[in-house]
């Protein structure tokens, strides 16, 4: 607006120069009676009566203010005084123009918006074409949004934590992009080219950054159901012929006469993390994407044979290796660093750590999925009897081997779900105790001296929670048969 009333050919005197510097979008008439329509961005000219001094001013500037207009220009060389303490309050431009000028002024002002808006146009028209030629020749979205910052004079970002956004730049904008697989947002400082030129190229660039992402995502996913589909075939497909087999080892440069052992890998809390919103799709698939190159890189720089493959939301890691040469510590100590190299990725995602189970090499079809069957039970078992982040052999299972079955079904899950559930919706309105206690005093073999010093508390409290956790599930924790029920139920349960 500034730049509009700048030189004008006539006297305009101003109520609330405060807020001159609204944009002005185009210049409307108002006719006496009219209160104006979409007028945001409006610079409205009172064309009607030339008595500023009507009664019903004070209502067509609050209407306005509130269409979100630039400001109003009425005929007349005096403003009531409650219309000038209004319009000083909102910090709404009023101005007043001599009568005989009036026509004069809406020429003016029609000519400089129109000019003013061929200008914009044009502008925004050759960064749009600009942006264009950068997302046709673009490898992927972070270089076509580098292109794009050199444009705006903002360097645009994208967001994918959609859940916890995060600390946000000063006046940042946040806008959705992706359409199909990918989804997220595009984060936008304040850019140096005009608003009104930013706003004519954002959904040109929204649309370029979503169809970038959705096809970013589209690809990894094509490339990780390509090896899932082998692995299939390779492992998990008892009812595939041998002949199938084979063929899907060649297609990884896998020679099944040699011997290969099998580590199967799974991202501690993973369901919890997708199940939170913080990872979108596209994101959980870069996650999976760069999981797998970097444990296959890892695993080839300390193997040379290695191969990693998809599997649902875990990751099957074959590597060439004579059994004698890879006995159960040796193999654990290799997988705990790899383990150890994994961590930059994981950190990157925000995810705690990742848990492995180790098979024993053998050599042919049926003994890679054996070593792929040792590899489950160790992971499943071992993460309920070592925890989250542990690295199992198949040989460190002992007896617990005989317990795979209660570990990995939902069944048994849901069991023990419904068993504990008085103790969970019990520390859920109280504080969180009784669940750990009973923890602990499993893990302490039920000495309550030493249970009630690893916690904390008082023998006199932890009796009265041994008593109120037996009342609850209606058991006698002191019975032996109990107390190892009661193990076997709480290794079910997440950390």
């Amino acid at each position: 607006m500034r730049e509009l009333f700048e030189n004008l050919p006539c006297r305009l005197e101003l109520h609330a120069a405060g807020g001159l510097g609204r944009r002005v979008a185009r210049v409307g008439l108002l006719a006496a009676g009219s209160r104006g329509e979409a007028g945001e961005d409006t610079l409205w000219i009172h064309a009607g009566e030339s008595d500023a001094l009507r009664p019903d001013i004070d209502a067509l500037i609050l209407e306005l203010y509130r269409q979100g207009a630039a400001g109003l220009v009425l005929p007349g060389d005096a403003l009531a005084e409650s219309a000038r303490l209004l319009a000083r309050e909102l910090g709404f431009p009023v101005a007043l123009v001599a009568p005989a000028a009036l026509d004069g002024l809406v020429q003016q002002l029609w000519e400089r918006v129109h000019a003013h808006e061929l200008v914009v146009r044009r502008q925004a028209e050759e960064i749009t074409a600009r942006l264009r030629a950068a997302f046709a020749t673009a490898e992927d979205t972070e270089s076509f949004l580098g292109a794009a910052g050199a444009l705006l004079g903002a360097q645009p970002r994208l967001v994918e934590v959609e859940q916890d956004p995060g600390p946000r730049q000063p006046a940042e904008r946040r806008l959705p992009i992706g359409r199909g697989q990918g989804g997220g947002e595009l984060a936008l400082g304040p850019a140096a080219l005009a608003d009104e030129v930013q706003e004519l190229v954002l959904p040109e660039l929204l649309l370029m950054a979503s169809v970038l992402v959705d096809r970013e995502a589209t690809r990894i996913e094509s490339d990780l159901r390509l090896r899932g589909e082998l692995l299939l075939e390779l492992l998990v497909d008892q009812g595939a012929p041998s002949g199938s087999v084979i063929r899907a080892a060649e297609r990884f440069g896998m020679d099944l006469g040699h011997e290969h052992f099998v580590v199967l890998w799974d991202l501690d809390d993973f369901a919890g993390s997708i199940a939170s919103g913080r990872l979108s799709e596209v994101r959980i698939l870069r996650l999976k994407r760069d999981i797998a190159q970097s444990l296959e890189e890892l695993a080839r720089q300390a193997l040379g044979r290695a191969w990693v493959l998809p599997h649902s939301d875990d990751f099957v890691l074959v590597a060439g290796g004579r059994s004698g040469e890879w006995q159960p510590k040796r193999a654990a100590e290799l997988v705990r660093g790899l383990q150890a190299g994994l961590a930059p990725v994981l950190r990157r995602y925000g995810l705690k750590g990742i848990a492995a189970g180790l098979g024993y090499p053998y050599s042919g079809a049926q003994g890679l999925r054996k070593s792929f069957e040792e590899a489950r039970e160790a992971l499943v078992v071992g993460r309920a009897q070592f925890g989250t982040s542990s690295v199992t052999h198949f040989a460190d299972l002992g007896l617990h081997r005989f317990l795979y079955g209660w570990f990995d079904t939902p069944r048994s899950r849901a069991l023990a779900q419904d068993f504990l559930r008085p103790l969970l919706e019990d520390d859920e309105h109280g504080h969180g105790q009784l669940l750990e206690t009973l923890r602990v005093y499993l893990e302490l073999r039920g000495r309550a001296s030493a249970t009630a010093t690893r916690l904390g508390v008082h023998r006199n409290t932890l009796r009265y929670r041994l008593d109120r956790i037996a009342s609850l599930l209606g058991v006698d924790l002191e019975a032996t048969n109990v107390q190892l029920v009661l193990q076997l139920i709480l290794r079910t349960l997440p950390e």
